[in-house]
């Protein structure tokens, strides 16, 4: 698996992605999510040239990172590509106490995933680690 920070996507990557996941009207307005994704730290993860899977998170790097993102392609092991996605950031933003992230109502295993790499449930949406 190959880790890219901040790579300047192809939009057919992140339309595949997002429709993948059933969330591509998200992408809707291109140009915006673009530049979101500028003004934030984004970990890509690619298997054989083909992406994975990508975090993306703002932080005002002293106290609190916010993981806006986890998106994982369901082609790919969950586990596996989460995993390296979420040690990446946690080790980029150790210096940063408390990184927080909300998770879907429907999807359990994203739940398992972030408790098996150290956060801790704070309610029934919002994971935080410390």
């Amino acid at each position: 698996m190959d880790l890219k920070v901040n790579p300047k996507f192809n939009k057919g990557e992140l339309l595949n992605l997002y429709a993948a996941l059933g969330r591509k009207d998200e992408l809707e307005n291109y140009d915006c999510f673009r530049k979101s994704l500028k003004k934030s730290y984004v970990i890509a993860a690619y298997d054989q040239g083909r992406l994975a899977g990508l975090v993306n998170a703002i932080s005002d790097n002293a106290t609190t990172v916010y993981v806006k993102d986890l998106l994982i392609s369901p082609n790919f092991d969950k586990s596996k590509v989460g995993k390296f996605l979420i040690e990446h950031l946690k080790s980029y933003y150790k210096a940063v106490p408390k990184i927080i992230i909300s998770t879907s109502d429907t999807d359990i295993s994203e739940l398992v995933l972030l408790k098996s790499v150290g956060f801790e449930e704070q309610n029934q949406k919002i994971l935080e680690y410390s």
